[in-house]
């Protein structure tokens, strides 16, 4: 499979990701320089605990065979860091906590779900949030769903203290902090971040990073919302690496880390003018059909997400071409023949001529962005 480079909440069709809670500031391990202080990047506790237990499950296995993704949650990615905790957690494979973790897989517990619930926990291991979890869908969730995640919390805990994560977390707090340092260091996240706000002409009150050395290489997107009903709040996106370097994970290089930043920033900004328009959008879900092969294996199970996605790659591409349109068509390219995403030529047309050329706020000129769709299906029809 060509892996994207990005994957989000709203790729595993869990669109009530993005109405999250999120407190774990005292989980993270910050950048120690305060010159980027409205982005935070870090590595979150919780989170590292959680892929310590789900390299030793069947999800991944689970994942490629059921055909709900087309790649693994868990990186393939070999260096010294992921073979420590290999070594380190395998003789735990079989224990209680793992089995519970399994059974909840076969229920639906998937993809971005166990890290979710890492990044809605505090330090205890105790939801901060639930207002996400009446949301979801029954089925395929079933009604005591609360009570099965609040029971694997309790089985996190039990591994953490069988296993000894809490020492091997803090025996490696320089390698996180290395990794902190080595990304902070790539490009200034303060300048992306205020070229995203000037697209959207709206800012959110945080930004935070949690790199995952365990994860595949690409990004999923958390917002967190007081109260759950409010349109943005904070936002913290989730990255692997994408390859490996002086033995180390690296999170890309500057145009990649860029990218899959810019990217899942972008969702916390689009997906609530996507649930804004959700009506308008819903009367071309026929496209969905003619592109399934390449949603599905990107995550993407249903055309609201899909609408979500090609929007954000959309946006992603002109924020990060900065204005040269040789890097503008350059990306396009990429996305359209080598991943496959063949919506975005006419959705980029679009948001430049509406964002651009007119200078329409980017919420007023949606209905016009989602109007190419008609245009989309027309030509679909004219082509047979």
């Amino acid at each position: 499979m060509k892996h994207t480079p990005y994957f989000t909440q709203r790729k595993m069709s869990f669109a009530s990701f993005f109405k999250l809670l999120i407190f774990t500031i005292w989980l993270f391990i910050p950048a120690k320089s305060t010159a980027q202080s409205r982005v935070e990047i870090g590595v979150n506790k919780n989170v590292e605990l959680i892929m310590a237990m789900q390299v030793l499950t069947d999800m991944d296995s689970l994942i490629l065979s059921s055909g709900f993704s087309g790649f693994p949650i868990t990186t393939r990615l070999d260096f010294t860091l992921k073979n420590e905790y290999l070594n380190f957690f395998s003789p735990y494979k079989m224990s209680e906590p793992i089995k519970y973790f399994n059974k909840l897989i076969t229920k639906g517990f998937i993809f971005g779900l166990p890290l979710t619930i890492a990044v809605l926990s505090d330090e205890e291991l105790c939801l901060t949030n639930t207002c996400w979890i009446e949301t979801l869908p029954s089925p395929p969730y079933p009604a005591d769903f609360r009570y099965k995640v609040e029971g694997f919390l309790e089985m996190a805990k039990h591994f953490m203290e069988i296993s000894g994560f809490e020492n091997f977390f803090n025996s490696n707090l320089p390698v996180y902090d290395n990794l902190v340092t080595l990304q902070q260091n790539k490009i200034s996240l303060e300048s992306l971040v205020c070229d995203m706000e000037r697209f959207f002409n709206k800012k959110l009150t945080g930004y935070h990073i949690v790199l995952v050395p365990l994860m595949w290489p690409g990004g999923m997107s958390l917002s967190s919302k007081e109260p759950c009903y409010a349109e943005y709040g904070e936002t913290w996106i989730l990255i692997g690496p994408k390859q490996v370097v002086n033995g180390l994970p690296d999170f890309g290089t500057i145009d990649e880390y860029s990218s899959v930043v810019v990217h899942e920033f972008c969702h916390a900004f689009i997906a609530p003018v996507c649930d804004k328009y959700k009506e308008k959008i819903m009367q071309f879900q026929d496209l969905y059909a003619s592109e399934q092969k390449v949603f599905r294996r990107n995550g993407i199970h249903n055309w609201l997400d899909a609408v979500n996605e090609l929007i954000t790659r959309s946006a992603e591409i002109i924020i990060t071409s900065g204005g040269d349109q040789k890097m503008k068509e350059s990306k396009l390219l990429m996305q359209t023949k080598e991943l496959g995403f063949r919506y975005l030529p006419e959705l980029v047309q679009a948001i430049d001529k509406n964002c651009y050329q007119l200078g329409k706020d980017f919420e007023e000129a949606f209905p016009e962005i989602i109007a190419t769709f008609n245009k989309i299906k027309s030509q679909q029809h004219i082509d047979g």
